[in-house]
């Protein structure tokens, strides 16, 4: 895990390409105290590092972003306040050892991330 104590996994369960996990977000890690004090946010890259460490973890390798694709940040996501969600990950394809994804986190029915990209 790049982020030491940034998150831990609550569920992880994969299926065909499918990778469904719950995480819990620590609202006490360091990254807050500068995004942002006394309103935390969790940052975008944190979430692309999350996707990437959780398809790695399925994958069983060390993973590296080769391409974001399609990034998008569809809500704000404070981890004070919704510090345990879902993180939805499919694999659309592997080809050359580049694995395609399509990924999202959720609470719900809010969408806070979604995520096209190739890693390698």
């Amino acid at each position: 895990m790049l982020l030491k104590d940034f998150y831990t996994i609550t569920q992880f369960n994969t299926e065909d390409d499918t990778i469904t996990a719950g995480i819990s977000i620590n609202p006490k890690h360091d990254i807050f105290k500068g995004h942002f004090p006394g309103n935390p946010i969790v940052p975008g890259v944190t979430m692309v590092q999350i996707v990437k460490e959780l398809l790695g973890q399925q994958q069983e390798k060390t993973l590296f972003l080769q391409n974001a694709l399609n990034v998008k940040f569809m809500a704000i996501l404070n981890p004070e306040t919704e510090p345990d969600v879902m993180v939805n990950i499919t694999i659309k394809s592997i080809e050359d050892n580049v694995v395609t994804a399509f990924s999202t986190i959720t609470k719900y029915d809010k969408t806070f991330f979604k995520f096209k990209g190739q890693f390698r």
